[in-house]
């Protein structure tokens, strides 16, 4: 990551011209740089240019969050992340934070203002995109109603 930031302040990464890049290319030009692998390169497409579709699959935590919150058994590679998560095909990122948010909420770090807001949000958003309806109009998913 640091390579990654000294080369961003040195005009050696131009994130315009990464911008314009499809995924696997804006990847991999990204993991030609020192200490950047598949993860820090997919979250920065995430993160850092908004590519809302990308689901950093190898995150151990937000694949254990996701097994978790599928209830599936048997731990998930990063294969097996990127099969499930085209359920919510252009949205991955927005699961990802989901889940993220989810497990800050869990340990206390978030208020519940700010889970009914955005988590709601995102979680209308899930269901939307899972093909599944919401048990009524307004209403926001919890873990029992996401058992797929």
């Amino acid at each position: 990551m640091i390579e990654l930031a000294c080369s961003v302040i040195e005009r050696e990464v131009d994130l315009e011209t990464l911008a314009e890049l499809p995924d696997a290319q804006a990847i991999a030009h990204l993991q030609e740089l020192r200490g950047v692998g598949r993860w820090t390169a997919e979250y920065v497409l995430l993160r850092g240019l908004g590519r809302v579709h990308i689901f950093p699959g190898d995150d151990v935590g937000a694949r254990n969050n996701l097994q978790r919150w599928l209830h599936r058994a048997r731990p998930l590679d990063y294969e097996r992340v990127r099969r499930i998560v085209t359920r919510w095909d252009g949205f991955g990122g927005l699961v990802y934070f989901h889940l993220l948010l989810d497990r800050l909420m869990e340990a206390g770090y978030l208020s519940d203002g700010w889970s009914s807001t955005v988590g709601g949000a995102v979680q209308t958003a899930t269901a939307a995109f899972s093909g599944r309806p919401l048990a009524e109009p307004g209403a926001t998913m919890t873990r029992q109603q996401n058992t797929k």
